[in-house]
């Protein structure tokens, strides 16, 4: 939806851009309903305290806790689409300040769960769930009331020829989102598998800290997708170029802060959770190598999301995460890496785009100037 938008909108055609919006909004509603229904009655027969390799005491509240989530995973499916809305519109701050605003109140919300109430991980599996989920629901509603009030979504723009032109590109970008988030959030579950759930902690502490880098440049390059798509729409090579060469140069400048942070992560461990989290010197250093690959494939990634040409991505993304998985078994088990392994798996995918991808982009730069 967000090519589509940006491209009636580039247009000026915002009855067009409505319809996409509307039939976004209702599409997605059918999915998200359909998938919870699928989930709820796999969720009858899956005994999670053998997922999670955890005490079978558990059953139960596992149970409840995962309908609890992926409920409000699925309503977030739905309402995230105004974030997806404010980029495409090359508003990228209110983007940045729903993500604010959600862990300022999440922080909030564990510091009263803790102080002042029994916590218990249901409690909290819930907070982490209902919280963001309001935020998008206000955000949506103050949206679709002030300044996006001519574009508030209707059924009666509800139409499939809108949602098969959308899902064309839509629904290769859902396989390449399930493809990241299997590539980039199955290493808790791999390392609660190979050691021990409480070698996630030393893991996520590590990862956190890094990605304040990726999270700082995805801040500012996020407007450049909805940019390039705006100048793909109207031919302006030339300032897609001159933009990638500033994203390349950036995204050198952030790894060279990634590497910085190595110096000063046993620091900055030690104030931040004390002396009882032992993270290796070798865990942060895949960690920064991780982040560096990240933010070196990061411009390109943006220009073919902005030009939805996008099967090299689709195809690499999918291999990736089928290989992740039995790599990190291999670097962390085989070769006795331990949980570094789970990271380095990680990393040799994102070598495979740093090396597709840069070559992917020069291709099509040359095919559009023959055009």
């Amino acid at each position: 939806m967000r090519n589509k938008f940006t491209e009636a909108k580039a247009n000026d055609n915002m009855q067009l851009a409505k319809a996409y919006i509307s039939s976004s909004y209702f599409f997605i509603t059918i999915i998200s309903a359909s998938l919870f229904v699928l989930f709820y009655i796999a969720n009858l027969f899956i005994d999670w305290t053998k997922v999670f390799n955890t005490d079978v005491n558990l059953v139960s509240d596992l149970s409840l806790i995962m309908l609890v989530v992926f409920g409000c995973f699925s309503i977030q499916f739905i309402v995230k689409l105004i974030s997806t809305i404010y980029i495409a519109d090359q508003r990228p701050a209110m983007q940045g300040l729903i993500e604010l605003l959600t862990q300022i109140l999440l922080v909030a919300s564990v510091f009263v769960l803790t102080n002042f109430f029994s916590s218990s991980l249901l409690m909290f599996s819930i907070i982490f769930s209902i919280v963001p989920l309001l935020l998008l629901v206000f955000f949506n509603l103050y949206a679709f009331n002030t300044d996006y009030q001519d574009l508030k979504p209707s059924f009666k723009l509800f139409k499939l020829e809108y949602v098969i032109d959308i899902m064309g590109l839509g629904m290769k970008f859902f396989v390449i989102q399930i493809a990241a988030i299997v590539l980039y959030t199955t290493d808790n579950l791999i390392i609660t598998h190979l050691f021990s759930p409480a070698d996630i902690i030393p893991y996520n502490v590590a990862f956190k800290y890094f990605s304040i880098v990726t999270m700082g440049f995805s801040i500012i390059v996020t407007p450049f997708w909805s940019a390039i798509t705006d100048a793909y729409a109207k031919h302006d090579i030339l300032w897609i170029k001159k933009s990638m060469t500033n994203l390349i140069k950036l995204s050198f400048l952030f790894s060279i802060v990634a590497i910085a942070m190595v110096f000063i992560a046993g620091w900055v461990y030690e104030i931040w959770v004390g002396e009882e989290v032992v993270i290796s010197k070798r865990l942060s250093i895949f960690m920064s190598l991780f982040v560096i690959t990240t933010l070196l494939t990061q411009p390109f990634i943006f220009f073919i999301n902005g030009t939805g040409k996008i099967n090299v991505q689709l195809g690499l993304g999918v291999f990736s995460a089928l290989l992740n998985i039995p790599l990190s078994i291999f670097f962390a088990k085989n070769l006795n890496f331990g949980v570094s392994g789970v990271i380095l798996a990680t990393i040799v995918a994102n070598v495979m785009g740093l090396v597709v991808y840069p070559i992917y982009y020069k291709k099509t730069i040359r095919k559009l100037e023959i055009e």
